[in-house]
C-alpha cells in the first residue's frame, strides 16, 4: 500500500463534501487546506505509461525551439567543423612528421653504456641535445674504437631523463674517469625546426581561421548585459498542446490505482475547461496541490495526466534548478516561470522535488540573522509571493511533488 496525501491550497475552493474516508486535520477548518491520506496500489502500468509519455514530452520541446536555441545549434555545428579540421591537421602532423624510429646509421644506447664504453675513449666529436624531445645524439670521430678494440658506430642516441642536469652529469662522468679537460666533450643545444615548425604553424593557423569564420558568420555579443542575461535565463520544459507534437498522450485512465486522488485532481480539470460555472457561484480556483508519497507511486504521472486531460500548457521544472550559488538567481527564475505561465494562461506549473527550495525557514532569533537571508529562503519567499492569491483569476495551477513533506515550510501547506 502506498500513501499519497494531496494538499489543496484554497480557502474558497469548490469541492465535494467530505466522504467517510476523509479525515479533516484537527485545528483547521474544513474549508481550509484538507489533508487526505489515500491508500492505493501502484502497478507497473504506471511506470510503463510514464516511460511511454517521455517521448511525446521531448518531441513537444523540439517544436518550441526559438531563435536562441537555433543559434546555439549553429555554433555547435561550426565548432565541430573546426574540431574536425584541427584533428585532421594533427593527424597529418603525426603521420608525416618526424617519427620516433631511428634514421639509418644511428644506434640507440643507454646512459650507462655511454659513460662506461663511449666516454672513456676520448673520441667523441660532439653531443647535440634537442630539449623538446629530451634526446641527445653522440657523434663519434671516424674510425673510433672502444678500449677492447671494437669498432664504434658514427652516431649514438641517448634518451635524457633531465635536460637541465645533462651537461653537469656529463662533466662529472668525465672527471670521474680522469679525462683531461682538453678531451672534454663539446655539447650543443638545438631547437627543432623545418617540418615540425611548419606543421605547428599550420595547426595554429587552422584553429585561428576556423575561429575567425565561426565568429564572423555567427555574431555573438560578449557584453556584461548579455552574460548576466544568459545566467538568469530560466530553462523551462514547456509542453503546449496547441503546438504541433506537443500534445501529451497520458490520460487518467492510464494511471493505475490512486482512484480517490484522481477524483480530487479531476476537479482542477473541470475548472480549467469550464471556469464560467464556478465564477458565477463565486468560487475560486485553488492555487495548487502538493502530491506526496514514496518514489515511484505516480506523482509525476498524475501531474502529466492533469495537463493532458485539461488541454492546458504544462510547464515543469525541478526544484534543484532554482538553487544557484549566485544570490538572487533562484528568485529571478521563479518570476520568469510565473511570467511565462501568465502569458499562456490557463496553465499548469509543475515543480518536482519542491523540498529543494521549500525547506523550513531558519529562526531569526536562533541564527542571529534576519529570516530569509539564504538563497533557498529568498527563492521560497518569491514562490510564496507568486502564490499569494491576490490575483486568482489568472487560471494558473501550481502542482508540486515531494517524498519529504515533513521538512517543508508550513507556508507551503
Amino acid at each position: 500500500d502506498l500513501n499519497l496525501p494531496v494538499y489543496l491550497f484554497s480557502a474558497r475552493a469548490t469541492r465535494r463534501g467530505p466522504s467517510k474516508n476523509e479525515r479533516v486535520r484537527p485545528g483547521r477548518s474544513s474549508s481550509g487546506s484538507v489533508h487526505r491520506r489515500l491508500n492505493a496500489a501502484s502497478t507497473s502500468n504506471e511506470v510503463n505509461s510514464d516511460r511511454k509519455d517521455e517521448g511525446s514530452e521531448s518531441s513537444g520541446g523540439d517544436e518550441n525551439e526559438g531563435p536562441e536555441e537555433q543559434k546555439r545549434k549553429e555554433i555547435a555545428r561550426r565548432m565541430r567543423y573546426v574540431f574536425i579540421v584541427s584533428l585532421a591537421v594533427y593527424t597529418a602532423f603525426v603521420l608525416f612528421g618526424p617519427s620516433g624510429d631511428l634514421p639509418p646509421g644511428v644506434v640507440a644506447t643507454t646512459w650507462s653504456d655511454f659513460t662506461g664504453r663511449l666516454l672513456p675513449t676520448g673520441q667523441i666529436w660532439k653531443i647535440v641535445v634537442f630539449p623538446e624531445r629530451e634526446v641527445a645524439f653522440v657523434y663519434m670521430y671516424a674510425g673510433a674504437k672502444s678500449a677492447n678494440g671494437e669498432s664504434l658506430e658514427r652516431i649514438y642516441r641517448i634518451q635524457i631523463p633531465s635536460v637541465n642536469r645533462f651537461e653537469a652529469e656529463v662533466r662529472a662522468a668525465e672527471a670521474a674517469i680522469n679525462l683531461p679537460p682538453e678531451l672534454w666533450t663539446q655539447i650543443q643545444y638545438r631547437r627543432l625546426d623545418g617540418v615540425n615548425s611548419a606543421l605547428t604553424l599550420l595547426l595554429i593557423g587552422a584553429l585561428a581561421v576556423g575561429a575567425y569564420f565561426l565568429f564572423k558568420k555567427v555574431k555573438i555579443s560578449f557584453s556584461i548585459t548579455d552574460m548576466m542575461s544568459a545566467m538568469t535565463k530560466t530553462k523551462l520544459n514547456i509542453i503546449d498542446p496547441h503546438s504541433k507534437g506537443g500534445k501529451l498522450k497520458i490520460k487518467f485512465k492510464d494511471v493505475a490505482g490512486l482512484h480517490e486522488a484522481k477524483v480530487e485532481i479531476i476537479e482542477f480539470v473541470d475548472y480549467l475547461k469550464n471556469p464560467g460555472k464556478y465564477t458565477k457561484l463565486g468560487a475560486k480556483l485553488p492555487k495548487g496541490a502538493l502530491l506526496t508519497g514514496p518514489p515511484g507511486c505516480g506523482k509525476t504521472l498524475l501531474a502529466k495526466a492533469l495537463a493532458a486531460e485539461s488541454s492546458a500548457p504544462f510547464i515543469s521544472m525541478n526544484g534543484t534548478e532554482f538553487v544557484e550559488m549566485i544570490g538572487g538567481l533562484g528568485a529571478s527564475r521563479i518570476r520568469n516561470l510565473f511570467k511565462e505561465a501568465k502569458s499562456r494562461a490557463p496553465c499548469i506549473i509543475y515543480i518536482d522535488e519542491i523540498d529543494a527550495i521549500g525547506r523550513k525557514r531558519s529562526d531569526a532569533s536562533a541564527s542571529g540573522f534576519g529570516s530569509g537571508s539564504g538563497e533557498e529562503e529568498q527563492t521560497l519567499n518569491q514562490l510564496l509571493v507568486e502564490m499569494d492569491g491576490m490575483d486568482s483569476a489568472q487560471g494558473i495551477i501550481v502542482l508540486a511533488s515531494t517524498n519529504r513533506a515533513d521538512i517543508l515550510d508550513k507556508a507551503c501547506l
